[in-house]
């Protein structure tokens, strides 16, 4: 019976090690996405920042924002590859 318990026990870790995995995967997609769509809209980002926070901001920031995105992408999806997630 112990034996039992302790296989379904570890059925269970694997199943949310997997799920665990699976949503890095799924944030990786999301920020990659997200980025690419704050490069399309840089100018209007841009005039909407300057205009929030009172200056002036060019679109080479927001560009800048967008590779940060990126890069955060890229971390979680190497994560992912790797099993670290």
């Amino acid at each position: 019976m112990h034996e039992a318990t302790a296989a379904a026990a570890e059925g269970k870790a694997v199943t949310a090690v997997t799920a665990l995995q699976m949503s890095s995967l799924l944030i990786a997609i999301f920020i990659a996405v997200v980025a690419v769509l704050v490069f399309i809209q840089r100018r209007r980002l841009a005039q909407m920042q300057a205009m929030t926070l009172g200056g002036s901001i060019g679109p080479g920031c927001v560009v800048a924002e967008g590779v940060v995105l990126l890069l955060i992408a890229i971390a979680f999806a190497v994560a992912y590859l790797s099993g670290l997630s």
